[in-house]
């Protein structure tokens, strides 16, 4: 095994101590931070498709608490910090304003230009993003191959006709009441391609109130080696394998999952259920790489 690093993941949530942030929405927001420097560089083989370990997610609380702007607030400035800097995508956009802030131009080593089609959605506030019209105005159509990370897109715009986005990956952190999921989003969301495609941390009960932090923490330190391991992950590249023990893990897991979970027969988790599978392997990937270079899942992960 490679040489460890200082793990981002681990970083992130001592970013939280002292705070009102719940410990669980700082892991996850860590989690995309790592996705977002990722995107197509790393993935793995799934020898039918190809799988990238990127992530929809959604922090739910309720409004003014657990302090979801804060920690996606965090993220943000790290992500400001690096250089060259990634394709921020603001909450308040249209589905073809998203189409042509994906679309960018990248040297390769070789002197070809190459086309990708990355970046990240930050939405506090995820229902100016995603809401009953934008969906209806094929944003949610679009988000759907965005997370499936196709190498190629073709989309129908109304102002520039067929545009086409090549090698997409899409990342999104976005904070949400559950009120504002049942009032602003489209039923139809919950059960669709989409709502399987997103993870939903919600926490009830927030923290202790923390009236001043009374710590000691060197914030801007912290922050700057957390922008140095982003870069570091972000040079990553080639496939994550899976150790022996990890394929043997992962193959029990999906065979005791399918043969025992009723969410198969519920429209609503069913859609969730299939896509179980491919949201684990995901998330080990993304602790592995934040901890070495070796790209490779062990059982710890």
């Amino acid at each position: 095994m490679n040489k460890e690093h200082p793990n981002f993941i681990k970083d992130f949530l001592t970013l939280r101590e002292g705070t009102e942030v719940p410990e669980t929405f700082a892991l996850w927001t860590g989690i995309v931070g790592v996705s977002m420097a990722l995107g197509r560089s790393v993935w793995i083989d799934m020898r039918k498709y190809t799988l990238y370990p990127n992530f929809y997610v959604v922090l739910v609380a309720g409004s003014g608490r657990c302090r979801k702007s804060t920690t996606i607030g965090w993220l943000e400035d790290i992500i400001e910090k690096l250089q060259p800097k990634p394709k921020l995508i603001a909450q308040k956009i249209t589905t073809e304003a998203l189409i042509e802030t994906l679309k960018r131009k990248d040297g390769a080593d070789d002197g070809v230009i190459q086309m990708t089609s990355e970046g990240i959605v930050i939405a506090d506030e995820l229902t100016v993003f995603l809401n009953r019209r934008s969906y209806e105005g094929g944003l949610g159509d679009l988000m759907i191959p965005l997370f499936d990370c196709k190498s190629s897109i073709t989309y129908e715009t109304r102002s520039k006709g067929k545009e086409e986005l090549i090698n997409v990956c899409l990342n999104l952190l976005g904070g949400a009441t559950m009120k504002g999921i049942r009032d602003q989003m489209p039923s139809e969301i919950i059960g669709s391609g989409l709502a399987s495609r997103m993870i939903f941390i919600h926490v009830a009960e927030p923290p202790d109130p923390v009236p001043i932090y009374e710590g000691n923490l060197d914030q801007e330190e912290l922050y700057q080696r957390m922008t140095k391991n982003l870069e570091r992950i972000r040079s990553l590249n080639g496939p994550v394998k899976l150790s022996k023990e990890s394929w043997e893990f992962y193959r029990e897991e999906y065979i005791r999952f399918y043969k025992t979970s009723g969410f198969y027969e519920d429209s609503s988790l069913s859609g969730y259920a299939t896509r179980r599978h491919a949201h684990l392997l995901k998330l080990a990937a993304i602790l592995a790489v934040s901890q070495t270079e070796d790209l490779e899942i062990h059982i710890s992960h």
